[in-house]
């Protein structure tokens, strides 16, 4: 619970951020700003830590996905790369023609999308990173319509459920494979999104859960299955 004498602090260091200065007893008050990335900052890689490895990644060609897609693809790995634009794939590609990426258009809620996927990967998946997802604005239960619901749900829990089911079988047939569902803050507890987010993301962790150890269990402890 935030109390009057707490909210009186935040407000007198704001009035001061307005001001010349901040006192270092009350700058801790302010809510701080995402520093600038440094002009010298260089992405760390790992030489050579894929070669060899086939992975797929959805949401390929923008964000959290377009960062993982590139980090694979500069360590040697083969990308399979999935997005719903077009136009996102096109510049994905087009910006880093020395890399090996394969640019798969497909909506990972559909199921002859998916079915073209693993078609894609060549009887060969060594990771699946399942990072393509909606979000929604804060929408509480009572508000939500049943577009939003069926929307968010179809995309957050439908992709990683149609994904993993289409490609476990060919990780299995090769005795290894992991697979990382990008979840939340929002699946670890509520208020930090709306209602459909955050059950959303509640439910790809336990679908991680139940397939780390359900579907885990039927390779032998030393082979590199896991899930994330």
């Amino acid at each position: 619970m935030v109390t009057t004498e707490y909210l009186d602090l935040m407000v007198q260091a704001a009035n001061r951020l307005m001001g010349d200065s901040l006192r270092p007893a009350t700058a801790h008050l302010v809510p701080s700003a995402v520093p600038p990335a440094p002009n010298d900052w260089v992405e760390p890689c790992v030489e050579g830590r894929f070669d060899g490895k086939t992975v797929v990644v959805s949401g390929a060609a923008s964000g959290i996905g377009r960062a993982t897609a590139l980090r694979v693809a500069r360590e040697g790995g083969h990308v399979l790369a999935i997005d719903l634009s077009t136009l996102r794939m096109e510049a994905l590609l087009e910006s880093n023609p020395d890399l090996d990426i394969t640019g798969v258009v497909a909506d990972i809620s559909n199921q002859s999308d998916v079915n073209k996927i693993a078609v894609q990967a060549l009887g060969r998946v060594d990771c699946l990173a399942v990072v393509a997802g909606i979000a929604e604005n804060m929408v509480a239960l009572h508000e939500v319509e049943d577009e939003l619901w069926e929307s968010v749900l179809r995309i957050n829990v439908g992709g990683p459920f149609r994904l993993s089911r289409a490609l476990i079988p060919l990780m299995l047939a090769r005795g290894t494979g992991s697979i990382v569902n990008v979840s939340s803050q929002a699946g670890l507890r509520g208020s930090i999104a709306g209602a459909a987010y955050t059950t959303s993301k509640h439910a790809v962790i336990g679908l991680s859960d139940d397939a780390a150890n359900v579907t885990g269990a039927i390779l032998p402890a030393d082979d590199g299955w896991g899930v994330a």
